[in-house]
This record gives C-alpha cells, structure tokens and sequence, in this order.
C-alpha cells in the first residue's frame, strides 16, 4: 500500500472545527515521584506536562536539603502533551535528599518535590511492548477526514520503576508521553485532518529509562476503523482539547509509507 498519512496538519480554510476551551497547563507526573527514595545517581528527572494552555516553556531548578540551587535549566517541549527532562550535568551525591522546581515561565504555579538517591546508578529496562494500536477515521471526503486513536505499550522490566514512554514524530522528537500505570502506558496520537481516508495509521513508540537511555521500537501499523459521516458543509472535532490543539498545530507525523508485499 502506498498512502500512510497517520498525522496531517490542520486545514482551518476548508473546515470549521468547533471551539473548545482549553485546559490550564499542568504536571501529570514526575520521575523521580515525589517523596522517592534510592533513587539512582545518574537520574534525569522528568516531568509529564498535560493541559493545552501555555507551559511550552520550563524553568527547572535542582536544590541540596538546605535550598542552595545546585543546577538549573529552561527547557521547552516539544508538543502539546510532552515532556521535559532535566539534565544536572553532574551525578548525585548517594544517601542525599534533594528538591525539584518545575515552573512553566509564562506564569503557571510551580510544582516542587523532593527525592533521597540511594548509591547505585540506573539498572536501565528491557524492551517495552506494544499491546495495541486503534484508530478511527470519522468524516467523508467531501470535508475531509478526523483522524483519532491511540496506542497501549506494556513497559519494559524495571527495577528502578522509572520507565517513560513517547510517542515519537518523524524527527524523533516526543509528541505524547506517558508514564505506566498497572502496567499500561496509553499514548494518545493527535488528532488530524485528511482530505481522504488512510488505508494504514502508523505509531513509533520508545521507552526512556531513569538515565534517559532510549529504545525506539520498530513502526507500527493498523488498518483505521472507518466511520463515514453524511456531508454537511462542517466536520467538529469530538476530540479532547489537547487532540484538538495538537491537530491545528500539526505536531505528528505525517508521512507516506509503502509496505511490502
């Protein structure tokens, strides 16, 4: 099959999507969690970031016990539901408690949280697994398609239990991430328009371990669900906020792929 267009960006001259309010920024979780202990020595921390309003940018600030800023960064992520790493530049010190500072720089409350490291480095992860991919095309190809669906990862084995899971675009950069919960980790692909139907959507998936060593998973595929809509002059979006944002920003892959027989 020739055509993959799993992510387009949004045509906003050919469509009329419904206005929806979006959702103040937020941390969805954090590695370390907050209050961890032996934590390892060459830990990256990393935040989940979720919501749709501001927060593309990040002041980030590491402390000792005693509040003395022992490294700092601004960092700025990639999509709407991303994440951002931090990145000391040195390793910890073992059997040391330890404060992070995540605060969006265009105004949203800062998320502290603090840590004690135990003395060894990271024990890394073995490969994480893809459980499945969905996805739906809803429209007609008078006004187009919405293309939605997501994807289920079963993360790798982890003795640090510091697994996080992206969604990657054809850069390789993170435009969904997702920390495992009952060991599942569902990542979202955003929303998109198409002028016609894909005959495949496709998902690249990695797994990130505490010390931010990445394994990227070979390109999966699926046939979507087609559910064909009567034209009538406007196509919504039902998609949550942060599809929809994701969609008029066009921030994954769009790409063609062409499977052997």
């Amino acid at each position: 099959m020739l055509l993959l267009l799993s992510i387009a960006q949004a045509q906003s001259n050919d469509y009329a999507i419904a206005d929806a309010a979006c959702q103040d920024v937020y941390i969805a979780g954090v590695l370390p969690a907050v209050g961890a202990i032996d934590v390892p020595l060459d830990i990256l921390p990393i935040a989940i970031i979720g919501g749709d309003c501001g927060g593309f940018s990040w002041a980030v600030s590491l402390e000792d016990a005693d509040g003395v800023v022992l490294a700092e960064q601004e960092i700025s992520r990639h999509a709407v539901t991303g994440s951002v790493r931090m990145e000391p530049g040195f390793e910890l010190e073992p059997y040391t408690e330890y404060t992070l500072r995540w605060s969006a720089v265009d105004g949203w409350d800062e998320f502290v949280h603090s840590f004690v490291t135990g003395e060894h480095l990271t024990q890394g992860a073995s490969s994480p697994t893809v459980g499945s991919l969905d996805a739906i095309a809803t429209g007609n190809d008078v006004e187009g398609w919405l293309i939605t669906g997501q994807i289920d990862v079963q993360p790798g084995d982890d003795a640090d239990a510091l697994q996080v899971l992206h969604l990657l675009n054809d850069e390789g950069a993170a435009v969904f991430s997702a920390l495992p919960e009952d060991g599942v980790a569902t990542l979202s692909l955003p929303s998109s328009w198409l002028d016609r139907a894909p005959a495949e959507v496709c998902a690249v998936v990695a797994q990130d371990d505490g010390a931010g060593v990445r394994e990227t998973l070979d390109e999966v595929c699926v046939a979507p669900e087609l559910v064909e809509t009567e034209p009538a002059g406007r196509l919504c979006s039902t998609a949550p906020a942060g599809g929809l944002l994701a969609s008029l920003l066009g921030l994954a892959v769009a790409r063609r792929r062409r499977r052997q027989a």
